[in-house]
């Protein structure tokens, strides 16, 4: 759970800083110029890309009452953030991580869609059940007469003229 709750509390602060680091790492890593270029465009995207999918995360009740994100979500995410972690530090094959940024970042992305839908959805069909229950008509609780239970029937009879 501890785990889980520190991923709840770095989402908004990874979108800060990785952006940051991705420019940084290149800078310091010896990046190329033109690289570096493109990295000022792609940054603040990646930042975006990160607050958008942290924003799918809290709208998950579930995510809000605990305050901790589910096991797939700290695994897509540390793919993800490691995989930017990587790339800013410019190793050989940095394309390969960039391109694992892409992909992890999409599938960040749609787990986090799958996950506030499969949950709502939950929510909702739970919410209707209840209120078709409560708007089913109720049965009388009173038991019909019967000889056996309440003794002998007297029936009168009216004869009119």
């Amino acid at each position: 759970m501890l785990l889980r709750r520190m991923f709840y509390r770095w989402q908004v602060v990874a979108a800060i800083v990785l952006p940051l680091w991705l420019v940084v790492g290149t800078a310091i890593f010896g990046g190329s110029a033109g690289g570096a270029l493109s990295l000022l465009l792609v940054a603040p995207l990646l930042g975006v890309a990160m607050l958008a999918v942290a924003g799918l995360i809290f709208a998950r009740k579930s995510v809000r009452t605990t305050k901790a994100v589910s096991w797939s979500d700290v695994g897509v995410l540390a793919v993800w953030q490691a995989s930017v972690i990587v790339t800013g530090l410019q190793l050989p094959g940095a394309a390969w991580y960039g391109a694992l940024v892409l992909v992890a970042g999409l599938g960040a992305f749609w787990l986090a869609v799958w996950e506030l839908v499969t949950e709502t959805r939950r929510r909702v069909s739970g919410a209707m059940e209840a209120f078709a229950q409560a708007a089913a008509p109720r049965q009388a609780s009173r038991p019909s007469p019967s000889v056996a239970s309440n003794g002998p029937v007297i029936v009168v009879e009216e004869h009119r003229p």
